[in-house]
This record gives C-alpha cells, sequence and structure tokens, in this order.
C-alpha cells in the first residue's frame, strides 16, 4: 500500500497514527528459519541488510511477509535519510527495520483482516524478535493534528494515518494518508532545467563558509510577477560554466539570485522542494 499525502492530518477515531520513518521501504520474507529482504521495485536487497535478514530469520514463525520501513537512527533516534546510503555499504549493522505491517503469517494471508487485527499480530511476532534492529512501529496515542503537531516539534518526517478497520491492499490507497512535516529555507539559485516529467525547475545550493553545495532542484511555484521576474533573470544572467563541478544538464546563471524555498525538513540534499519567493542579492 503506498499512503497519499495530505496537507492536514486526519481527525477522530476512526484513524491511527504512527510515525513516518524517512528511509528506504522494505519487505521481508521469512520462510522455514530464513529471510529475505525485497525493496520497493521487488530487487532484492538482502545482501545489503545482513543483520536485520539475520535477525527476521529467527522469528518465532513458520513463514510471514512483514512490511516496513529501514532507516538510519541519528543521535536522537530520528532518522538520517542522508546517511542511508553510505551506512548500507559501510555500516549495516546501524541500521533498523520498523515493522507497520503484516501480509502473511504461518501460511495465512492476513491481508483482508483489519489493520488492527493485523498489527496486533505484528506486535505479537516481533516479541520474539532477537535484536534491536527489527522494531514495531507504535501507535501514537493522539489524535491526528495533535500527533502531527507533536512529531513537527521533534523535527521528524511526519506521520501515517491509517483508517481502522481497513484492508491491505497493493498500490495507491485513501486508507492510508501521509502528512509531512516542511520548513522554510534560503538558498542560491544557480541554474534552471525541467525535471523528468517536464516541469520547470530551478537548480539551487547552499551557501557557507566554505562556498557554495549543491542541493538540489526545486519546482518553480511562483506567483506571475516572481516567475517573470525569475525568467527574466535566467535570460539576462546565463552562463557557459556553471558555479559548481555538476555532472548535469542545466541552465547555468551569475550569482545574485537568492530563493526562499519550502521543503521536506532534513539535512542533506532537499526533497519534495518548490520555490516560494526570491531576493536580488546586493
Amino acid at each position: 500500500m503506498k499512503p497519499r499525502l495530505v496537507e492536514t492530518a486526519p481527525s477522530g477515531d476512526g484513524w491511527l497514527h504512527e510515525v513516518k520513518f524517512d528511509g528506504y521501504r522494505t519487505q521481508l520474507h521469512v520462510e522455514a528459519g530464513t529471510a529475505r529482504a525485497f525493496s520497493s521495485s521487488g530487487a532484492n536487497w538482502t545482501s545489503k541488510y545482513p543483520q536485520i535478514v539475520a535477525a527476521a530469520a529467527q522469528l518465532r514463525c513458520t513463514s510471514a511477509i512483514l512490511d516496513g520501513e529501514v532507516y538510519l537512527p541519528d543521535t536522537r533516534g530520528a532518522a538520517d535519510f542522508s546517511g542511508l546510503p553510505a551506512a548500507i555499504r559501510w555500516r549495516p549493522q546501524d541500521l533498523i527495520f520498523v515493522a507497520f505491517d503484516l501480509l502473511h503469517l504461518d501460511g495465512g494471508d492476513v491481508r483482508s483482516r483489519p489493520v488492527e487485527s493485523r498489527r496486533a499480530m505484528l506486535s505479537g511476532l516481533l516479541q520474539s524478535a532477537p535484536a534491536p534492529c527489527l522494531a514495531f512501529s507504535q501507535e501514537l496515542g493522539a489524535d491526528g493534528p495533535e500527533a502531527f503537531a507533536a512529531i513537527d516539534a521533534m523535527g521528524l518526517e511526519g506521520i501515517v494515518s491509517k483508517k481502522r478497520g481497513s484492508r491491505y491492499k497493493s498500490g495507491d490507497a485513501d486508507t492510508w494518508l501521509k502528512t509531512k512535516t516542511f520548513t522554510i529555507g534560503e538558498f542560491d539559485v544557480i541554474g534552471a532545467d525541467l525535471s523528468p516529467t517536464g516541469a520547470p525547475v530551478a537548480i539551487l545550493a547552499r551557501r557557507d563558509e566554505r562556498g557554495l553545495h549543491y542541493v538540489g532542484d526545486a519546482f518553480i511555484t511562483l506567483k506571475a510577477a516572481d516567475r517573470e521576474d525569475f525568467w527574466a533573470y535566467v535570460e539576462a544572467n546565463t552562463v557557459e560554466v556553471p558555479p559548481l563541478a555538476l555532472k548535469r544538464r542545466g541552465t547555468w546563471l551569475r550569482p545574485g539570485l537568492a530563493a526562499t524555498v519550502r521543503h521536506l525538513r532534513g539535512e542533506g540534499m532537499l526533497r519534495h522542494a518548490t520555490l516560494r519567493g526570491l531576493r536580488h542579492a546586493g
């Protein structure tokens, strides 16, 4: 199941809420004392998560399929998404698989059971987990907006809300909703390009005492006057050589334009970023 992104978390007794961990969606398949890990695209990632797979193989069941997220905890326990690829390669022992749903157990398909029943079975199964690298995604004991506000205050990615009584089905679903925490920052505009879908994006960099650092793209979602200002700047300030050594295409710009950007909270590269305003430097 793929949760649908919403602006506001649902409210009422008909929903349960969990922390949204910022990692890689993963399924663990347990069968006769062995286990395998699969990515959201179906790729076999068993070799990437040796400790997690070894622990899953020891769960007290004849077979099971667990749905969850592999994430890298930082010093606060929050997910460090930008550090995840390096940890998979060099420190897989630091990774945690947090399970949030159960699809099969002991030869039985449990996807048609209500989410509360599946979660109860999953919680019971994980009582036999031999190592802390397997964890259960606990329900947040608050209504949706209050749960989201608490998660936002803690600097976490967001929450996933699940409709009570709902069944598990593949693909997008309105019975799973995700609400993400965002923040606002200012970045230097170093270029412009088109996204893979053809939408115009600004190429951005963060400036600090060591200079400029590429941070990714942001969709250009400006009001009409600012949008005209942006493209006028691009037309008047195009240069041949990019300000950073980047192996990508783009229309490169002279320094002098900063952008206010709304983006997903977290360190490293920008994600789900949109331009909200412009400032001409100097």
